[in-house]
């Protein structure tokens, strides 16, 4: 897995949505995820960022979500597979 670099930059593409139906915990950590970019605070974005990543590919693993939703979240949070 490829991450786009994002220097020191944070990215969310707007143009990918959310999937629907996400588990709940996880919706929590994409709602904190997007407040940390929209304020700007680049270091708590990135210390979340990686928690983030991992519960994707956790949830994805344990079949709660399905790869084209992981996929989705992977690509509007720049991180390319």
């Amino acid at each position: 897995m490829n991450v786009v670099d994002r220097g020191e930059k944070m990215f969310i593409d707007p143009d990918i949505s959310i999937p629907p139906n996400m588990p709940k915990l996880l919706l929590e950590d994409l709602k904190l995820l997007q407040k940390y970019y929209d304020d700007g605070d680049w270091l708590h974005y990135d210390l979340l960022f990686d928690a983030v990543e991992g519960s994707i590919k956790s949830y994805h693993l344990c079949g709660k979500i399905s790869r084209a939703d992981a996929v989705q979240l992977f690509h509007r949070y720049g991180i390319m597979i």
